[in-house]
């Protein structure tokens, strides 16, 4: 009866204590690690039992447990990728804790910095940017730059090198991506004072005039305006009617030649800044009725051929007046 007992005991003893101290020993984590998509380099930190690398595996308890990823040399933590029966109360964040309610892996990815490029941003004479100076940013980054005038400026244009500036927003604002490469920017601006001085230039002519003065021309002619500083267009007006003004050279903007009829003209010489209006710079009368002072070598060859005219006649009509005498 004893032995009967002691056997029964035995059983229930088995029945009731496998099922419960099946997970005893907890269950089995695995630590994965990986940089750059490539398995490896890093480590995982379980506070309280020990710091694990790539494939290394761990018995836990269901539980609530601390976790910390360690990046290799030279890489950084980027997220926690949940796997098997494992939770986490910050995915991106390279210390958190994780939920275990059964077997799974603790998944740390890293990876390698991102490279980042230079960004030159500088403002000439007349004005300010905002931001200023030169940084380090990240390809695909959005940068946007407000050039702001000074008092008696106004914004005129962006010199950009590396990219080009998106469409879309006011002129004195330049907005771009940043480009995996190098970008210098610069905010020019003009004066809203700005001093001139006129040229007429007719055959082999060139003469300066004062702003406002006037002068005689031989059609056609060609006027040049040069600025105190570049702007960035300029036109002459002829009676009204527009020429485009050309520049080759900084501060000098050219017509090409124009034939206009003798009789005065008003000349008026405009710029603009770039978005903006037109504003007069300059004004002048020309006359188109005789040639410039000094003439060119064919102007005097036509007053040489002229006297040599009208000495002839001279000669000729004394001669038959004296040839008569003499009869």
């Amino acid at each position: 009866m004893n032995r009967l007992c002691e056997i029964a005991i035995l059983l229930i003893s088995i029945c009731v204590t496998v099922p419960i101290n099946a997970y005893a020993d907890g269950y089995t984590i695995t630590i994965a690690t990986a940089t750059d998509g490539n398995f490896g380099g890093g480590s995982v930190t379980i506070s309280g039992y020990g710091t694990y690398s790539q494939g290394s595996t761990v018995m836990l308890m269901a539980g609530i447990y601390t976790v910390i990823a360690i990046p290799p040399s030279g890489a950084s933590f980027w997220i926690w990728t949940p796997a098997g029966s494992v939770s986490y109360a910050d995915v991106n964040a390279a210390s958190t804790t994780a939920t275990i309610t059964g077997t799974a892996i603790l998944y740390a990815n890293f990876r390698s910095p991102l490279p980042k490029y230079a960004l030159s941003i500088s403002a000439n004479s007349g004005g300010s940017t905002s931001p200023t100076g030169a940084s380090q940013q990240l390809a695909g980054t959005c940068i946007t730059v407000t050039g702001s005038p000074y008092s008696g400026y106004s914004f005129s244009d962006w010199s950009i090198s590396g990219t080009t500036c998106n469409s879309g927003h006011p002129n004195n604002e330049c907005q771009f991506l940043m480009p995996a490469n190098s970008v210098v920017l610069a905010a020019n601006f003009v004066s809203n004072s700005i001093q001139s001085t006129v040229y007429v230039i007719s055959g082999q002519n060139t003469i300066q005039v004062p702003n406002g003065g006037s002068t005689l021309i031989v059609s056609p002619v060609t006027f040049k305006m040069i600025t105190s500083q570049n702007v960035y267009s300029a036109h002459a007006l002829v009676d009204g009617v527009e020429y485009s003004m050309s520049s080759t050279v900084a501060n000098t903007y050219v017509t090409q030649p124009i034939s206009i009829a003798e009789g005065s003209h008003a000349v008026r010489f405009e710029y603009k800044t770039n978005g903006g209006a037109w504003t007069p710079l300059a004004f002048l009368t020309v006359g188109s009725n005789g040639p410039l002072l000094g003439g060119t070598v064919p102007n005097i060859c036509i007053y040489l051929l002229f006297l040599i005219v009208i000495t002839s006649i001279v000669i000729v009509t004394w001669r038959r007046r004296h040839s008569g005498t003499t009869n």
